[in-house]
């Protein structure tokens, strides 16, 4: 922990303060690419510990610009996971296409070994085939078997690790488009039923007139939602056209599945972007704290969180709105500030820019960002990078490190050497929610919780602005004192949102008077943290 003086001696007892560059965030590992323009980072997956050894392990594609030269990669962890070499390179088949184009997905233990399973695509973006790696007891090749797709896999997605059918065996599904209007979920049985064969389909067509394409833009295999103990088959159908509403449908699980959804649900409001209702869900577990898993569903920059319960009904619990951001991207990273709740990672877009935001969860927990960072916070402990595309890919990773917490994955571009880009790819560290000092020769200086600007404009005669960012919400006050330390204006006192905010001060004190001409201090304080600039009044 740094300390800073107050800017006037004069008031040095009153707004003394004091920044600290202690964060949440601390950084166990960064990976730059082997190659200008490679895409590493562009997908990453945890895939807990493959190996036995007590730290989780993950994967993580890299995709060159020469054909065939893709593959994929699994890091063991530990304290410094990038230390050493991959501890498996699985290289391309060479079909066509720059290699492993699509990400790597956990299914959980399909071959009931006890250790956790994973299925990649490879070929191109068009994926055709797809490989199961077993989990690596030995640090092998693991067993494998590849599912061969007969056209193209335009939009393939996973999911996996749930007992959809009640028979004691874990399933995996596997989506894909196969013609630009056609879309086939198959699923296939684990433990001793595992082969390629197709243990069950759910299908779609699509013709002229229809309000619905393809489905499952995102499955989601695990998540109970109707406190059974069955978990359900819940995947995403987007809307043709702007104008028609995207649909969540849901597949109860039991014995016999159906081929057909048994509830389909529709984004509560219908707005411009109704149509990518269902596009991105994900399973948060329990975070109501009723013993029942809880789902989030996209809606674009529009997001709702769904209480599970006997019955399940579809009125969103929990509305959260980026407006402010092209899309939102959110991935449930597990309990990561150690507060025994699962929390919620999420990427905004804006342009080459991106901002990524962790939202604790806990029962009654409230709307509002707990943890953000921006893409040039990360170049403030990462020397020479200039980071854009932040959160291209981002994932659980489990307790990488060891020290009992989950961490999180991050992908990204490097913009920050001469001859071009290349990926990068990070692994933080997750936090205790009651702060301590952290004793690791990783831990890394990141700015403080929040940056308060000059106001503008400077000097003024009627009123002026004020501009701050937090990293994290909380209790937040602003006031404004003249050269006796006296409270002349307190424009803000009560809890913000993490982000950019801003409030326009008039020259007035709160009963009404114009303050008068000369020098007055602003002093913003929020948690632990303070920060105070000067400004003058002209009349």
């Amino acid at each position: 922990m740094t300390q800073r003086p107050a800017i006037l001696v004069i008031l040095v007892l009153l707004l003394a303060v004091s920044h600290a560059n202690a964060t949440p965030m601390r950084l166990i590992g960064a990976l730059r690419g082997d190659s200008l323009g490679d895409q590493l980072g562009n997908n990453c997956e945890g895939i807990g510990d493959v190996n036995g050894d007590g730290y989780n392990d993950f994967l993580m594609t890299v995709r060159h610009n020469v054909p065939g030269a893709g593959e994929l990669r699994l890091y063991l962890g530990g304290t410094h996971p990038f230390n050493n070499p991959p501890a498996v390179i699985w290289p391309n088949i060479p079909l066509f296409g720059n290699g492993y184009g699509y990400s790597p997905f956990n299914i959980g233990d399909v071959d009931c070994d006890g250790i956790d399973d994973f299925v990649c695509g490879f070929g191109s973006y068009y994926t055709d085939t797809l490989k199961l790696i077993a989990g690596l007891k030995d640090q092998d090749q693991g067993d494998q078997f590849v599912i061969h797709i007969d056209t193209n896999g335009f939009e393939t997605t996973i999911g996996g690790g749930g007992d959809n059918n009640h028979d004691g065996r874990p399933e995996f599904w596997v989506n894909w488009n196969n013609t630009v209007d056609d879309t086939i979920i198959n699923a296939y049985i684990g433990c001793d039923l595992l082969d390629t064969v197709i243990d069950h389909r759910i299908s779609w067509t699509w013709a002229p007139g229809y309000s619905y394409r393809h489905l499952g833009r995102e499955l989601c295999t695990t998540c109970d939602l109707n406190g059974d103990s069955i978990p359900e088959v819940i995947y995403g159908q987007y809307g043709n056209l702007s104008s028609d509403p995207g649909r969540v449908c849901i597949i109860w699980g039991r014995e016999y599945l159906s081929s057909i959804p048994d509830l389909n649900f529709y984004a509560p409001t219908l707005e411009a972007q109704g149509y990518q209702f269902g596009t991105d869900l994900a399973c948060l577990g329990d975070i109501s704290g009723d013993g029942v898993d809880d789902l989030w569903v996209s809606q674009g920059i529009r997001n709702y969180i769904y209480f599970g319960g006997q019955p399940f009904d579809t009125i969103p619990d929990i509305a959260l709105d980026w407006s402010h951001g092209l899309y939102a991207d959110i991935e449930n990273v597990g309990d990561i500030n150690n507060d025994c709740w699962n929390d919620l990672m999420f990427v905004e877009s804006a342009d080459l820019g991106s901002t990524i935001s962790y939202i604790y969860c806990y029962p009654g927990m409230d709307t509002l960002v707990d943890v953000l960072y921006r893409a040039y916070d990360f170049e403030s402990y990462l020397p020479g990078v200039v980071a854009y595309q932040v959160g291209r890919d981002h994932s659980w990773a489990g307790d990488v490190d060891g020290d009992g917490i989950n961490d999180v994955l991050i992908g990204m571009r490097d913009a920050g050497t001469d001859e071009g880009t290349r990926g990068l790819q990070l692994v933080q560290a997750g936090w205790d929610s009651i702060p301590t000092d952290v004793s690791s020769d990783t831990q890394l200086p990141i700015p403080s919780n929040l940056e308060l600007e000059q106001n503008q404009p400077n000097p003024f005669n009627s009123s002026t602005t004020i501009r701050f960012f937090l990293r994290r919400s909380g209790y937040t006050e602003l006031k404004i004192y003249n050269l006796l330390g006296e409270v002349v204006a307190e424009p803000i006192h009560q809890v913000l949102s993490a982000g950019d905010h801003q409030i326009l001060w008039n020259g007035f004190t709160p009963d009404g008077k114009p303050a008068a001409s000369g020098i007055y201090f602003y002093r913003l304080t929020s948690g632990p943290y303070s920060d105070t600039r000067k400004m003058m009044l002209m009349k």
